[in-house]
């Protein structure tokens, strides 16, 4: 639904990252397993399908504008926290980390707010919202 960000004064920002008007999704599987993908709507495309070929500018500006992660989560209901034990993560520093969220359900959205972040070398605080989808009719593509 939305991606709030505040600078270091609680100021609202607009998200370096994602942008005014983000999208993504967030699936977590009974089995314990997730996923997540949160990204900048109108990205501008690469020249060429060929990510091998494209300028370190623009490569950096598809990598800045989206982000994925996957791996296992637990809930400690007790703390308030949902905790991602990433298992891949287009952000290779994350990979082996616990990406530690407080969360609250509020109906069928649910608001994570990861620790306080650096970006662009300025402290930020974001909180996400997520909200849940009906299941797929049985043979939807």
């Amino acid at each position: 639904v939305s991606i709030e960000e505040r600078d270091a004064q609680g100021r609202l920002v607009e998200p370096l990252d994602y942008g005014p008007n983000p999208t993504g999704m967030l699936i977590y599987h009974p089995s314990g397993h997730m996923s997540v993908h949160a990204m900048r709507r109108g990205r501008a495309k690469l020249p060429s399908d060929d990510v091998h070929s494209a300028s370190a500018e623009a490569a950096k500006a598809a990598f800045v504008g989206y982000n994925a992660y996957f791996g296992t989560f637990e809930v400690d209901a007790r703390r308030g926290v949902v905790i991602h034990h990433v298992e891949g993560a287009m952000i290779p520093n994350w990979e082996g980390s616990k990406q530690v969220r407080r969360f609250t359900l509020q109906d069928d959205k649910l608001i994570l707010e990861p620790p306080q972040l650096q970006a662009a070398g300025q402290q930020r605080t974001r909180r996400l919202t997520w909200q849940r989808v009906a299941p797929a009719a049985p043979n939807a593509r």
